[in-house]
Protein backbone atom coordinates (compact mmCIF):
# COMPACT_ATOMS: atom_id res chain seq x y z
CA UNK A 1 0.00 0.00 0.00
CA UNK A 2 1.14 3.50 -0.81
CA UNK A 3 0.71 5.33 2.52
CA UNK A 4 3.53 7.91 2.40
CA UNK A 5 2.95 11.60 3.04
CA UNK A 6 2.31 13.74 -0.05
CA UNK A 7 5.45 15.72 -0.94
CA UNK A 8 4.21 17.39 -4.13
CA UNK A 9 1.37 17.65 -6.64
CA UNK A 10 1.87 17.48 -10.39
CA UNK A 11 -0.57 19.36 -12.61
CA UNK A 12 -0.44 18.47 -16.31
CA UNK A 13 -2.01 20.89 -18.77
CA UNK A 14 -2.04 21.81 -22.43
CA UNK A 15 -3.85 24.00 -24.95
CA UNK A 16 -6.29 21.71 -26.76
CA UNK A 17 -7.13 24.36 -29.35
CA UNK A 18 -3.50 24.87 -30.45
CA UNK A 19 -2.62 21.22 -29.71
CA UNK A 20 0.43 22.20 -27.64
CA UNK A 21 2.79 19.84 -25.85
CA UNK A 22 1.65 18.85 -22.36
CA UNK A 23 3.47 20.77 -19.63
CA UNK A 24 3.77 19.95 -15.92
CA UNK A 25 3.43 22.32 -12.97
CA UNK A 26 4.94 20.98 -9.74
CA UNK A 27 3.61 22.42 -6.47
CA UNK A 28 4.31 21.85 -2.81
CA UNK A 29 1.72 19.91 -0.78
CA UNK A 30 0.79 23.21 0.91
CA UNK A 31 -0.85 24.39 -2.33
CA UNK A 32 -4.01 22.94 -3.84
CA UNK A 33 -4.14 25.28 -6.83
CA UNK A 34 -1.76 26.17 -9.65
CA UNK A 35 -1.63 28.45 -12.69
CA UNK A 36 0.41 28.07 -15.87
CA UNK A 37 3.36 30.47 -16.11
CA UNK A 38 2.44 31.38 -19.70
CA UNK A 39 -0.33 33.73 -20.76
CA UNK A 40 -3.50 31.91 -21.79
CA UNK A 41 -5.31 32.71 -25.04
CA UNK A 42 -8.94 33.86 -25.04
CA UNK A 43 -11.18 31.37 -26.82
CA UNK A 44 -8.78 28.44 -26.30
CA UNK A 45 -9.72 25.21 -24.53
CA UNK A 46 -7.25 24.03 -21.87
CA UNK A 47 -7.07 20.52 -20.41
CA UNK A 48 -5.88 19.82 -16.85
CA UNK A 49 -5.29 16.77 -14.64
CA UNK A 50 -3.57 16.35 -11.26
CA UNK A 51 -1.80 13.65 -9.26
CA UNK A 52 -0.22 13.44 -5.81
CA UNK A 53 3.31 12.16 -5.20
CA UNK A 54 5.12 10.91 -2.11
CA UNK A 55 8.82 10.14 -1.67
CA UNK A 56 8.37 6.74 -3.34
CA UNK A 57 6.21 7.43 -6.38
CA UNK A 58 3.27 9.29 -7.85
CA UNK A 59 -0.31 8.09 -7.79
CA UNK A 60 -2.70 7.96 -10.70
CA UNK A 61 -3.87 11.14 -12.39
CA UNK A 62 -7.35 12.49 -11.77
CA UNK A 63 -9.82 12.50 -14.62
CA UNK A 64 -9.26 15.41 -17.02
CA UNK A 65 -11.17 18.66 -17.08
CA UNK A 66 -11.42 20.95 -20.12
CA UNK A 67 -11.82 24.66 -19.42
CA UNK A 68 -12.54 27.49 -21.87
CA UNK A 69 -10.49 30.66 -21.41
CA UNK A 70 -12.69 33.71 -21.87
CA UNK A 71 -11.70 37.28 -22.51
CA UNK A 72 -12.81 40.41 -20.71
CA UNK A 73 -16.17 41.56 -22.05
CA UNK A 74 -16.50 44.93 -23.74
CA UNK A 75 -18.15 47.76 -21.81
CA UNK A 76 -21.93 48.06 -22.11
CA UNK A 77 -23.52 51.28 -23.35
CA UNK A 78 -23.63 54.31 -21.08
CA UNK A 79 -26.48 54.01 -18.56
CA UNK A 80 -29.71 55.83 -19.29
CA UNK A 81 -32.73 56.75 -17.18
CA UNK A 82 -35.65 54.33 -17.51
CA UNK A 83 -37.87 55.90 -14.84
CA UNK A 84 -37.37 58.58 -12.23
CA UNK A 85 -39.36 59.80 -9.26
CA UNK A 86 -38.63 61.78 -6.14
CA UNK A 87 -37.64 58.56 -4.32
CA UNK A 88 -36.26 56.27 -6.99
CA UNK A 89 -34.27 56.16 -10.22
CA UNK A 90 -34.20 53.11 -12.49
CA UNK A 91 -31.33 52.94 -14.95
CA UNK A 92 -30.86 50.72 -17.97
CA UNK A 93 -28.11 49.87 -20.41
CA UNK A 94 -27.56 47.67 -23.41
CA UNK A 95 -24.84 45.22 -24.24
CA UNK A 96 -23.97 44.46 -27.84
CA UNK A 97 -20.39 43.43 -27.17
CA UNK A 98 -18.45 41.13 -29.41
CA UNK A 99 -17.13 37.71 -28.54
CA UNK A 100 -15.47 37.42 -25.15
CA UNK A 101 -13.90 34.06 -25.91
CA UNK A 102 -17.12 32.08 -25.82
CA UNK A 103 -17.82 32.55 -22.12
CA UNK A 104 -21.31 33.92 -21.42
CA UNK A 105 -21.76 36.99 -19.22
CA UNK A 106 -22.77 36.05 -15.70
CA UNK A 107 -23.61 39.44 -14.17
CA UNK A 108 -23.43 43.20 -14.46
CA UNK A 109 -21.99 45.37 -11.69
CA UNK A 110 -23.58 48.77 -11.23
Amino acid sequence: ANTGKVVRYEVEWNDQTANTTTETIITSPAFTSASPATQLTAGSMYRYRVRACNINECGAFTSEIDLLCGALPEAPSAPFAVTTSTLEITVGWSYVGKSNGGVPLSKYSV
